[in-house]
């Protein structure tokens, strides 16, 4: 178990399998077509507009939904109009049911078409796109500009960790964020998540980049600096999108995809030492940490399941395999050279959410 834990054997798990094209239609005649955006992202608070266009090939009632990620309503733009044959253009603001500005983060079209016959089509662009997982291959970091640099054929998710070779995740740059298509930025300082030293300190450094394409229509909004999308989600109370079949596709679908937002990403952690004081905390003979994981992510792991890992300098010397909060490590520094050290904790759920915080500790003699 304990190569579950070191940063490449995990992150390999999120980019195994080949990937295919996605499909750009769906299968059959349909009397909805021709579905496009003017854009694939834009700034609702500067005023900017979304269109979304489509061709309706028989007259309908007709119904214009958005949806988040997590599938729930965010605005009815069309409810049950009636539409002629031919060409139809639905701007969207950026507004919700009340009226305000959604948070940045991807948003998708769904069509409804009511016929007179009484049959009925949905374009959902749910059950024949989306999910398509792939490596970023053309990445590169610019220790300059302290950036990942990279391009994307379309609007994806992504997720970016940085770890020792062989050793703990240290810091994710990335966590399976929105970004658009054509060229891409994201900022990394080259230290570990917590601030505390330069990761290649304590050795070669590797990183994993990873992703999954949008499904077709999904747009991204950008701006919005007062509002948080998961305290946004939590507070929905509109309806969920309608499961519908899913078209067979030929393709790697990541698991990602099918997971909840709140749920994939890492989750946060406390680390204490109750019998130590001071920013460096001085350490002789044992060590208690006390592990707590925040109250936002303790239900989710516990249902899930997860591990806890130490590293001390980015060496394996401790393995939880069955996690708990608030857990209570107790470890030895019995044969480690008295100065300055760096303890990284790693907490990994069995759905492949990670994190870690390093500490610096000083063993004295």
């Amino acid at each position: 178990m304990i190569k579950k834990l070191l940063f490449v054997s995990i992150l390999s798990l999120l980019i195994l399998g080949s990937c295919f094209p996605v499909a750009s239609a769906r299968q059959g005649e349909t009397a909805i077509e021709k579905v496009q955006l003017n854009s694939t992202s834009f700034n609702p608070v500067l005023g900017e507009v979304a269109i979304l266009e489509y061709t309706l090939n028989r007259s309908a009632q007709v119904s214009v939904f958005i949806y988040t990620s997590d599938f729930d309503l965010v605005k009815v733009l069309v409810d049950k109009k009636s539409q002629k044959v031919g060409q139809h253009r639905i701007p969207w603001d950026g507004s919700d049911l009340q009226g305000q500005k959604v948070p940045d983060e991807a948003y998708f079209f769904c069509i409804e078409a009511n016929f007179a016959d009484g049959t009925r089509e949905v374009y959902d662009p749910t059950t024949f796109s989306g999910g398509a997982e792939f490596e970023i291959a053309d990445i590169q970091y610019d220790a300059t500009n302290g950036a990942f640099q990279f391009k994307l054929l379309k609007p994806a998710r992504i997720l970016i960790r940085v770890g020792l070779k062989d050793g703990p995740l240290m810091a994710t740059p990335a966590d399976w964020v929105v970004r658009d298509r054509g060229h891409n930025l994201v900022y990394w300082s080259s230290y570990d998540g917590d601030q505390v030293l330069k990761v290649n300190r304590l050795g070669p450094v590797s990183f994993v980049a990873t992703g999954f394409y949008l499904p077709q229509t999904s747009i991204i909004t950008y701006g919005n600096t007062k509002s948080d999308y998961f305290t946004y989600q939590k507070k929905l109370q509109t309806t969920k999108k309608p499961l519908r079949e899913e078209v067979f596709r030929e393709i790697k679908l990541a698991p990602n995809y099918y997971y909840p937002r709140r749920e994939d990403r890492s989750p946060d952690f406390q680390i204490e030492f109750p019998q130590l004081t001071g920013k460096t905390p001085k350490v002789k003979g044992e060590l208690l940490a006390r592990i707590s994981v925040l109250d936002e992510f303790k239900k989710i792991l516990l249902k899930n399941g997860f591990e806890i890992a130490l590293f001390i300098d980015g060496r394996f010397v401790f393995e939880e395999e069955e996690g708990y909060t608030p857990f209570n490590l107790v470890w030895n520094s019995a044969g480690i050279e008295p100065g300055e050290h760096y303890l990284t904790f790693v907490l990994s759920s069995y759905l492949g959410q990670v994190s870690s915080k390093t500490v610096k500790i000083e063993i004295e003699e």
